[in-house]
């Protein structure tokens, strides 16, 4: 099967639709920020301290090439995957991509104030962020699941439906 990548700001389910979705399909799982925490040996907060947000980009544009170069594959990437132009064309090529799309209120109310979450320190800040990256993760998307009212569950299910759709023969 070819890659499912999931793409969304922070707080839209990547993880925890990911895990879902590669258990399903039985596909390898992968987090782009656990494969940046193993081997940098630093947590994101941390990379973004002594390193700063650039050098983290890097390694996030590392890790994306790296995880895209077999299939197979469920690759749940950051929220700033979209960021870097090099990178929207890895996820073109990498797999079937699915933007996780929810209202920045709603995301806010997921993710707003995690320390785990460098870029998430409050609502006016996370909003201009959120409308930086929303037409750059449209535009990467094979497919558009809006999860602002859907449960975990539901969303898997649109997701199911959606790939059904789009790679009749590969359900």
């Amino acid at each position: 099967m070819n890659n499912i990548i999931l793409i969304g700001f922070m707080g839209s389910g990547k993880t925890t639709i990911g895990k879902l979705l590669a258990k399903e399909y039985s596909l390898e799982y992968y987090d782009i920020d656990e494969f940046i925490e193993e081997n940098t040996k630093m947590s994101i907060p941390e990379i973004f301290k002594k390193a700063g947000e650039s050098w983290f980009r890097d390694q996030e544009a590392f890790a994306l090439t790296c995880l895209t170069d077999a299939t197979n594959r469920l690759i749940a990437t950051g929220g700033g995957i979209v960021e870097r132009d090099e990178n929207l064309e890895t996820l073109k090529n990498g797999g079937t991509v699915i933007y996780l799309k929810a209202s920045p209120d709603k995301l806010w109310t997921r993710a707003g104030k995690d320390p785990n979450r460098p870029l998430s320190t409050d609502l006016a800040s996370f909003r201009k962020l959120f409308d930086r990256r929303k037409a750059r993760y449209e535009a990467a998307a094979d497919i558009v699941i809006d999860t602002g009212n859907l449960s975990v569950e539901r969303t898997v299910e649109a997701i199911k439906k959606a790939l059904a759709d789009v790679n009749p023969t590969e359900e």
